[in-house]
């Protein structure tokens, strides 16, 4: 194991996480491999290459773990230490950031292959954690610290906090890149300031799908494909079995709300959640699903008992539908399109939805817009439309629930389409009939163009 010491090699650059008046402790971006090597210390066994201004690094031992070390000449006890990581589906044995370090002992954050998170002092585990904010491959981890708190990032989202009080890490240490036997990791941009940086877990979500990617999305349990284009998130469910993507967070008051196209399969799809109550026994936790198919069907109840009725209904498209679960003072209320259905389900109170997401039943394909999980106990999501979208404890870009210029309905109030740009072209790909289209602003206004006839 690395033992050594070393004077430390420091770089001073404005800080890239936290606020801008941080001073940067401690800064390797891996473009000068001479500089690499003057900032770490690489025992015999991590093998090292420098591709595309990252570092790659391969643990050749079979039995043991390996620490590459920076050491610092003086230790800061508050401090913000990040790094890009990027692991394959295939490194089971996770990749690791070392810090309060002295010596071998210390404190080390890792990261899995399953959007999971974990850390260990001494051996002892410290918290482990899945969570749709963490990629199965590349992320920008984050560990913060003061006192005794350590704050837990993953691609500028909160994921979790441990207080670690010992006192020999509580002044902090030096830092480490820890590689598993048999197992190799890319890592970039290590970066270490002396601030902390406050989280806590996002309040609302709201999903438009036009990244390109499927971040923020919890997807590992899936036998299937999921995939983002044109502002859709299409999710085929090869399984026999139900899938349920969900997004993680802590969303108080919350309503939900989908635009579901069917694609293929009978199964069931729609809106899923889990209620978490505390209480002194311990948590009480409801998980409630709202669902319809294509058989124009619609259900609704709680996923562990053991079966659901279904109700056919006319208010059901089963080819494209609005879906919302709409949370009142006392109870949650399913809302197909216009209409609210019959049945609706207390509330656990007090508390709140900790997982949200959707429900695809076995071997069916269904795409998904403008998911969205907020807003208060009145049944809206004013505070979703109206509100900035939150990255972790940042504020991003105003981000409505609707997201683009123009929304397409038809005479029973669904959504049909979502554009921006020449509404005349998206319409053409619709069949014969009569149509509504009203512009997306803050909240939907009236109606303002309407056309028959369309081919």
């Amino acid at each position: 194991m690395n033992q050594f010491k070393k004077p430390a090699f420091l770089f001073l650059f404005s800080c890239v996480f936290g606020t801008a008046f941080a001073t940067t402790l401690f800064q390797d971006n891996f473009q000068d491999s001479v500089a690499t090597k003057a900032n770490w210390i690489f025992p015999p066994a991590i093998q090292r290459q420098f591709t595309n201004g990252a570092l790659s690094v391969q643990n050749t031992d079979t039995t043991y773990m390996w620490y590459a070390t920076h050491n610092f000449s003086a230790h800061a006890p508050t401090f913000t230490l990040s790094a890009i990581i990027t692991i394959s589906s295939s490194n089971i044995n996770g990749a690791g950031l070392g810090f309060c370090m002295t010596g071998n002992d210390g404190i080390t954050l890792w990261l899995g292959p399953a959007q999971n998170m974990y850390a260990y002092k001494d051996n002892v585990l410290l918290f482990n954690a899945s969570n749709s904010f963490i990629n199965t491959t590349t992320n920008t981890v984050a560990i913060s610290k003061k006192d005794s708190i350590f704050n837990v990032f993953c691609n500028g989202y909160y994921i979790t906090n441990f207080v670690c009080s010992d006192s020999k890490y509580i002044n902090g240490g030096d830092i480490a890149l820890a590689v598993p036997a048999k197992t190799g990791f890319q890592v970039d941009d290590v970066i270490m300031t002396d601030q902390f940086q406050p989280g806590g877990p996002i309040t609302f979500y709201n999903g438009n799908f036009t990244s390109g990617n499927t971040q923020g999305w919890y997807l590992s349990g899936l036998n299937g494909t999921a995939s983002v284009s044109s502002g859709s998130l299409t999710i085929a469910n090869n399984d026999v079995s139900p899938a349920d993507p969900y997004v993680n967070g802590n969303f108080n008051q919350a309503s939900l709300r989908v635009i579901a196209t069917h694609k293929q399969g009978v199964g069931f799809y729609g809106l899923a959640f889990f209620h978490l109550a505390p209480g002194p026994d311990g948590d009480t936790v409801k998980s409630y699903l709202f669902l319809i198919d294509s058989a124009r069907d619609y259900a609704s109840g709680l996923m562990d008992s053991s079966s659901i009725a279904s109700v056919q209904t006319s208010l059901v498209h089963g080819d494209i539908d609005t879906l919302e679960v709409l949370r009142f003072s006392n109870k949650y209320k399913f809302k197909i399109d216009t209409t609210f259905m019959n049945d609706s389900f207390p509330l656990l109170a007090p508390g709140r939805i900790d997982v949200a997401g959707l429900y695809i039943g076995g071997k069916t394909t269904i795409s998904f817009q403008e998911f969205a999980i907020g807003g208060d106990s009145t049944g809206n999501f004013t505070s979703i439309i109206n509100g900035p979208k939150i990255h972790g404890n940042t504020a991003g870009p105003i981000s409505r629930i609707m997201g683009n210029n123009f929304a397409v309905f038809d005479l029973k109030g669904r959504i049909l389409k979502l554009g921006s740009g020449n509404y005349l072209e998206t319409i053409k790909m619709l069949p014969s009939g009569m149509y509504v289209v009203r512009p997306v602003r803050n909240t939907m206004v009236a109606p303002e163009k309407s056309f028959t006839n369309v081919k």
